[in-house]
């Protein structure tokens, strides 16, 4: 009897990749047919991303990027405290130059990618403020990952942000943004605001909300160690380009620190390793720094007329120890 012959190694290997692309194509056009049914008002399908006809303020602050080599006194990062908190327009007054870099849940491995791919196009002549807010510790970056996706062109910092989350819903994301052919340019597409939000320009959102009271469920922060290994990184990536660093973590409700059971902790996680780096942390929820009697238009945030009032306050902070003054502008 004639022994069979298998077939050799290498067509074994072409018919695993032929296998292989199959399955991604087939992978590819499901998940683009789940997220135009998600467009049509369906329930939404978990780890799908649904098109936009729309994009967010980060969108805004993105397309305000200059193209190279800025130079700007002041450079702001972080989640939404930054972008709602750090008025460029206050630093104005006081003769700096200054741009909000923030984005919606920005968590450090968010801002380590983000610095990757935009601060070359900046000079940082003063220093850089980074926006630590406790929670964004916690996160692991997929959700601000997917709104960066989905508010400019894909580059490989894009793709590399949103592999570091290690979330499918981001690498869905990524899929349905290479396969969506008929998705208008990402700069011709109109932003959507919320009905009391005002984008004001430099990367700054203002809110016309009044002051509101909200309750706060207690909650504990689990500090992942990716983050604040990102979040050393980010600061060594600054410190490199000859940037101070200052780490700050806004005024928040009495009330939604103390639903924080473990606030003081990663406060003191934070400040040691702001320490550690050579970066100055300044937490405004905690001694010497505490700032009383502020205005909120949610939990969270900052009512406009209180952060004039926080952004003075920092002002004051860094003109005593250095890190800027008042001046006219060459």
């Amino acid at each position: 009897m004639m022994a069979f012959a298998g077939p050799g190694p290498t067509a074994l290997a072409l018919r695993v990749v032929k296998f292989g692309a199959l399955l991604l194509a087939v992978y590819l056009v499901v998940l683009f047919v789940a997220a135009n049914l998600q467009l049509q008002h369906l329930p939404t399908i978990s780890n799908v991303p649904s098109h936009r006809s729309c994009l967010g303020t980060t969108a805004d602050m993105l397309r305000d990027i200059p193209e190279r080599g800025e130079v700007v006194d002041l450079l702001f990062l972080g989640s939404s405290h930054a972008y709602r908190g750090l008025d460029p327009r206050f630093f104005d007054t006081k003769g700096l130059s200054s741009f909000n870099l923030g984005t919606s849940a920005q968590t450090p491995l968010n801002t380590f990618y983000l610095l990757q791919e935009y601060l070359a196009r900046f000079r940082v002549r003063r220093a850089a403020i980074i926006d630590v807010y406790p929670e964004m510790m916690g996160r692991p970056g997929a959700e601000p990952a997917i709104d960066i996706a989905m508010s400019r062109p894909l580059s490989l910092s894009v793709l590399r942000m949103s592999l570091a989350t290690r979330s499918i819903r981001a690498f869905n994301t990524l899929m349905v943004r290479a396969v969506d052919l008929r998705s208008p340019p990402r700069d011709s597409m109109p932003v959507c605001l919320g009905p009391h939000d005002v984008y004001v320009g430099q990367g700054y959102v203002q809110s016309k909300k009044g002051p509101t009271d909200v309750m706060q469920p207690t909650y504990t922060i689990r500090m992942r160690d990716a983050q604040t290994a990102y979040l050393g990184k980010a600061i060594d990536m600054l410190q490199q380009s000859g940037a101070d660093v200052v780490l700050v973590v806004q005024p928040v409700p009495v009330a939604t620190v103390e639903a924080t059971l473990n606030y003081q902790a990663v406060s003191e996680s934070l400040g040691q390793l702001a320490e550690e780096a050579g970066a100055l942390y300044l937490d405004f929820n905690s001694a010497p720094y505490r700032m009383a009697g502020s205005d909120y238009f949610d939990g969270e945030h900052l009512a406009q007329r209180s952060v004039v009032r926080y952004d003075q306050r920092l002002w004051e902070i860094l003109a005593s120890r250095g890190l800027v003054s008042e001046r006219s502008r060459p």
